[in-house]
């Protein structure tokens, strides 16, 4: 027998029937985008929300803000940590020569006494003094605490030599992002979509929780790397069923839409932010978001009873 060279793609036959299935022409007679695919589509939305969420988070999470040497001589004279006079003697200032201003410095300060603070004459002009002895901010930071109480820019001092450390959260995440699209895809092809997705939303869970509670800067951005892993495991299979479980003339109205989940998270993520202005609150408010979003895998099935029960549209 001559063998047959040509190939064609596999379809399964219809029961009782020696017709292939055309799965484009079978959406069309069961509903292009009906019901059952409105309310999945909508459910996938809700699972990508936190992707874009955690995405965003580290403009909130690693707020940069205002700070100089902290001067405990300042409280130890009855002045405030604020004091003007008290500030012009402590820190020496810096030119800006591009803009030509004048600022605290951020990293270093002069070696106060209490007693000298306590018979400060004010106004006192600022450097006016020369040849004093310079220290590095060796009693800590002081930061400015009227938006944000807390963030990991704080939290861990990532100032002055450390400063760039507090981009490299962001960074590892996108790694993470990176892994995930690989390792999530072949799980996908594996197990299935859905159960790939709901797995993610899970280990999502459990590293945004974990990371709140990160006891230092290298556990928090090893923590940030998991949840950008766990971000393409929801969405990469969350876009492919939009896509596929709709027709052909609505594949690119869903696959737009399911992108607008990123929109929708920062717009959430803004106003979780208003209100929770310290960091590991608001990373933790953000990861138990996921809690809901893992209870809908029940009404998932129930969607897929009822359009069994229902049939076509």
């Amino acid at each position: 027998m001559a063998s047959d060279d040509r190939t064609s793609e596999y379809k399964p036959l219809l029961p009782g029937s020696n017709k292939m299935v055309d799965y484009d022409a079978a959406l069309g007679y069961i509903g292009s985008f009906g019901t059952y695919q409105k309310l999945k589509f909508t459910l996938l939305l809700l699972l990508c929300i936190p992707v874009g969420i955690h995405m965003l988070a580290m403009p909130f999470l690693g707020a940069q803000v205002s700070h100089h040497c902290a001067i405990p001589e300042l409280a130890e004279a009855g002045l405030s940590p604020n004091n003007s006079c008290g500030l012009n003697y402590s820190l020496p200032w810096v030119t800006d020569k591009e803009e030509n201003t004048e600022t605290p410095s951020e990293c270093q300060r002069y070696n106060v006494s209490r007693y000298e603070l306590g018979n400060l004459s004010c106004p006192f002009e600022r450097n006016s003094e020369k040849n004093r002895t310079i220290l590095n901010c060796d009693k800590g930071w002081w930061y400015d605490r009227r938006v944000y109480n807390s963030s990991v820019y704080m939290e861990f001092n990532l100032v002055c030599e450390d400063e760039p450390l507090n981009n490299l959260a962001q960074s590892l995440f996108m790694v993470g992002v990176l892994i995930g699209s690989i390792l999530f895809g072949q799980l996908s092809d594996s197990i299935g979509r859905k159960k790939t997705m709901y797995l993610a939303v899970l280990l999502q869970l459990g590293f945004g929780v974990a990371t709140a509670f990160a006891p230092n800067y290298i556990w928090f951005v090893v923590l940030r790397l998991l949840v950008g892993f766990t971000a393409m495991g929801v969405f990469l299979p969350a876009f492919v069923i939009a896509t596929e479980m709709v027709g052909v003339d609505r594949r690119t109205l869903t696959g737009t839409l399911i992108q607008s989940s990123f929109s929708m998270g920062g717009v959430v993520l803004t106003g979780i932010a208003y209100l929770i202005r310290h960091w590991s609150r608001l990373q933790l408010a953000i990861s138990l978001i996921n809690v809901v979003l893992v209870l809908t895998m029940v009404v998932w099935n129930r969607i897929s009873k009822m359009a069994a029960l229902q049939g076509p549209e």
